[in-house]
């Protein structure tokens, strides 16, 4: 076995895949999407930049909810089957969260079956409301059924908030959203009945940290949670999410997840390339300079991640090796 050390190839969690035919199709829905540098070419230098070994790829907001729910299915498959193909031609360096065309609950199942049957991915990405629906509406308690039978990893990415466009939103409502959407999923009931769904929150999991004991004291109440539960389960639901640190690598996170959770439940990402280049170097070079044990590194970095994706990703000689970390970055490729 390697020994721990801060020098294997990181897994980031949030890498984002934005290719030229959605971005395109986004902004023909009058959608906004902030840059137009996705390709692999790119997305490889990024990870040679900065130590990634493998990044899991997601379509960020809108996903495909911005669609007739027909041409979201459509579109669902077409991304899905389009990030495969990045996977498959370069092995090794990229995993997958399927999108899911949330809007039709039978084709959802059945893009749960494609992708993680035939196309093996690592998971799936849900926005953290579906126009206005949040995710333990019972609507979706299907797709969360079959998520829980399968021991499914979640990506929970937030999206603007359901009372419309928000000039602020990126900065303050998404994660709030993100906050919402793990209130929604404890107080239906669906952590409770899915205890096999391995949820992951994106950005330090919002707000959730700071108003954890509010979230705790209110939950056995069945004016403020229809499903009402004891507080030590609701605490523990909440130590139980996963938190990824995009855009969210400072002392302040750190020690918040630390004391609601546990940092074997902390996960590295860097939210590319839709956060800004200044913005991802403040990330890395934050989480760098954060007072860690040499174990504790290692596991944000890449251990906590390798336990919780299945081997083909994560067990490829660029993940366990640190021949990466010592591969200059090529100024030559741009990006």
């Amino acid at each position: 076995m390697t020994a721990p050390t801060e020098r294997l190839g990181r897994i980031d969690v949030q890498f984002h895949f934005s290719p030229a035919f959605y971005t395109e199709r986004v902004r023909q829905s009058g959608g906004h999407i902030t840059t137009d540098r996705w390709s692999v070419e790119a997305a490889l230098d990024y990870m040679h930049r900065y130590r990634v070994a493998v990044g899991v790829m997601s379509v960020s907001t809108p996903s495909v909810n911005f669609l007739e729910p027909a041409d979201s299915v459509a579109m669902a498959r077409t991304l899905n089957d389009a990030a495969a193909e990045v996977a498959r031609d370069n092995p090794g360096r990229f995993g997958n969260f399927a999108t899911l065309p949330m809007l039709d609950v039978a084709a959802t199942l059945a893009e749960i079956d494609y992708c993680l049957d035939e196309l093996e991915m690592e998971g799936v990405c849900m926005m953290s409301n579906v126009g206005g629906t949040y995710l333990g509406h019972e609507s979706f308690a299907p797709i969360f059924d079959e998520l829980n039978r399968r021991k499914a990893v979640v990506f929970v990415h937030p999206t603007d908030p359901a009372y419309g466009q928000v000039r602020m939103a990126p900065v303050a409502e998404w994660p709030f959203d993100t906050t919402r959407a793990a209130i929604d999923l404890m107080y239906s009931g669906t952590i409770r009945r899915c205890p096999d769904v391995s949820f992951i929150l994106a950005h330090a999991g919002g707000a959730l940290p700071m108003v954890a004991t509010r979230v705790q004291s209110m939950s056995a109440f069945y004016g403020s949670n229809p499903s009402p539960t004891s507080m030590d389960d609701t605490i523990a639901h909440i130590a139980n999410f996963y938190y990824d640190l995009a855009i969210s690598a400072h002392p302040n996170a750190i020690g918040a997840l630390r004391a609601v959770s546990s940092l074997e439940h902390v996960l590295f990402a860097c939210d590319w390339p839709f956060a800004p280049d200044i913005a991802v170097q403040q990330n890395v070079a934050g989480f760098e300079s954060l007072d860690l044990t040499p174990g504790e590194r290692h596991a944000i970095e890449r251990g906590n991640a390798a336990r919780l994706f299945p081997t083909p990703v994560t067990d490829h000689p660029l993940a366990s090796h640190d021949d990466l970390a010592r591969a200059p970055f090529r100024q030559d490729r741009g990006g």
